[in-house]
C-alpha cells in the first residue's frame, strides 16, 4: 500500500520545545509526538477526542497517560486546540 508523505525538518529534536516534551515525557513522549503528526496528516490537519481513544488503543498506551503528554504538549505549544476542542500542530515557530 503506497502511503504520502509529508514535509518535516530534520533538526526538530534540537528546537526548544522538543527540547523540553523529551525532558518532560521522555522519548516516548517524541516518539508519540511523531505518530500522531502523521495520523493528523492522515485525518486532514486535526485531532479529535476519539481519534485520541483509538490512538491509545493503536499504540498499546493507556489513554489517561497519552492525554497527560497531549496535555504537555499543549502546554508547551506543540499543539494548539480548536474552539471546538479539535487539536492541531502549531508551526514551527
Amino acid at each position: 500500500m503506497k502511503g504520502s508523505s509529508f514535509k518535516h525538518f530534520n533538526n526538530t529534536h534540537n528546537e526548544l520545545r522538543f527540547q523540553k516534551l523529551r525532558f518532560r515525557c521522555g522519548m516516548e513522549g517524541y516518539g508519540l509526538y511523531w505518530i500522531m503528526r502523521e495520523r493528523t496528516h492522515q485525518k486532514g490537519g486535526y485531532l479529535d477526542h476519539d481519534d485520541i481513544k483509538w490512538l491509545a488503543r493503536e499504540v498499546d498506551c493507556p489513554q489517561e497517560h497519552l492525554e497527560i503528554v497531549l496535555n504537555e504538549m499543549l502546554a508547551i505549544g506543540i499543539l494548539q486546540k480548536t474552539d471546538d476542542g479539535r487539536m492541531y500542530f502549531a508551526e514551527r515557530s
